[in-house]
């Protein structure tokens, strides 16, 4: 029979198309991250009102609370805080000798025997007394301890050859504002 097509064809049934493979799976991805992101800031900004609204009410609370004080209180408070503040000054002011004596060991070089050490917290001065064995380490720790953020003067009254050929040295340090040394 002319014109006729023997082979059959095979009919497959038609697929429906899901949801998922219709827009395909980045999209679905792409979605749910953006309404994953949404959530995140609907939520900090949620935070951020409810936080605003307690500072708020807080600044309202301690303005209220000033208002009700009365004015002997504040002043005493005042005038406790600046006992406070001059105390804490003062302290920061006052030398502590093994402190500055802890300080001075970093700084002095290998070489060097220290055999007297006074600290005049009054003057905020140190002196010390020391033994080396030539002219160019004395030199040498004269230049460490004016590198000192805290040494403003630095002196050496002293510098002799002792008997055993040795360098005898004392040096005399004034030291600037704050007594802590590095």
């Amino acid at each position: 029979m002319p014109g006729m097509n023997l082979s059959q064809t095979s009919q497959q049934p038609k697929k429906r198309l899901e949801f998922g493979q219709h827009i395909g799976s980045g999209m679905l991805f792409l979605v749910s991250v953006v309404a994953v992101a949404g959530a995140i800031w609907g939520g900090l900004s949620y935070y951020d009102h409810a936080l605003a609204g307690r500072v708020g009410e807080t600044e309202t609370r301690i303005v209220m609370e000033r208002q009700d004080m009365p004015q002997d209180k504040i002043d005493s408070i005042a005038d406790f805080q600046f006992r406070i503040d001059n105390i804490a000054a003062g302290r920061k002011q006052t030398l502590d000798p093994s402190e500055l004596l802890g300080s001075l060991e970093g700084a002095i070089l290998p070489g060097i025997r220290l055999t007297k050490y006074a600290c005049d917290a009054g003057k905020h001065s140190i002196e010390i007394e020391a033994g080396a064995d030539s002219f160019r380490t004395v030199v040498q720790q004269m230049t460490a301890f004016k590198r000192m953020s805290n040494v403003r003067e630095l002196s050496a009254p002293v510098i002799r050859r002792n008997k055993e050929g040795l360098i005898d040295f004392s040096l005399s340090m004034e030291l600037a504002g704050s007594p802590e040394l590095p």
